[in-house]
């Protein structure tokens, strides 16, 4: 299975962003995920001080900072293995907000999917249902391809 991200260096402030950025996701569908919140409470559970209540976007001043704000809210979003409009909408609105396009949006976001679809890398048995995962998730039928075959 590939890795999500590597490890990045951020402060309490940073970190706080990032956990304001995934509570908010978790409820961007209008549903509040208990494991999600739970999640996110554990995060918050290592900062000092008062979790952030908003997701301040100056704290997130590195690009790696900001690509772990990606992907933690893009990881929040397909957790669930669906991408629903208004979490499309808000990681978009965040990426618009940090200077990203949309083609960069969506290229984590797949990367993401293909990420979560690689554990079933290799399956033969139950192979249509891991195919219908990854379109849930947003892929087509070549980058699932490639993640499930190791197909180019």
């Amino acid at each position: 299975m590939r890795d999500l991200m590597s490890f990045v260096e951020i402060d309490d402030r940073a970190a706080g962003s990032i956990a304001a950025g995934m509570r908010e996701m978790a409820r961007a569908d209008g549903l509040e995920h208990p494991r999600e919140l739970e999640m996110i409470a554990l995060l918050e559970s290592d900062l000092t001080g008062i979790p952030n209540a908003a997701v301040e976007i100056a704290a997130l001043s590195s690009r790696t900072a900001q690509d772990a704000f990606l992907k933690s809210l893009a990881l929040v979003a397909l957790v669930d293995g669906a991408l629903k409009e208004q979490e499309s909408e808000l990681i978009h609105r965040y990426g618009r907000e940090m200077g990203r396009s949309e083609a960069e949006v969506s290229a984590v976001l797949s990367d993401v999917a293909e990420v979560m679809l690689s554990a079933f890398a290799g399956v033969t048995v139950f192979r249509e249902q891991a195919v219908n995962i990854g379109h849930a998730l947003g892929l087509d039928d070549d980058a699932i391809a490639v993640v499930l075959d190791g197909e180019q």
